[in-house]
C-alpha cells in the first residue's frame, strides 16, 4: 500500500499549503488548482493497476463460488 502513504502524503501537504496561517507560505488559488493532489498526479498508475488486479481477483472468486454452487446441484 505503498500508494496510500503516497496519496495521503499528497493530500496532508495540499491542506497544508491551504490553511497555512503564513500569507506568504499560503496556496494561492492558482496554485492549488495546479497541485498534483487535485489534478489527480498523485493517484498514479501504481492505484489503477492495484485495483484492476484486486478486481480480476474478486470476479475469479465470484465466478469460482457460482460454479461450485452450481456443481453441488448435479
Amino acid at each position: 500500500m505503498l500508494w496510500a502513504a503516497r496519496l495521503l502524503g499528497c493530500c496532508k501537504d495540499f491542506v497544508k499549503r491551504l490553511l497555512s496561517v503564513d500569507v506568504y507560505k499560503r496556496s494561492t488559488v492558482r496554485q492549488a488548482l495546479v497541485h498534483p493532489w487535485v489534478r489527480g498526479i498523485a493517484a498514479k498508475h501504481e492505484y489503477l493497476e492495484d485495483t484492476q488486479r484486486k478486481m480480476k481477483e474478486f470476479n475469479h472468486r465470484r465466478k469460482q463460488s457460482i460454479h461450485g454452487s452450481y456443481e453441488g446441484d448435479i
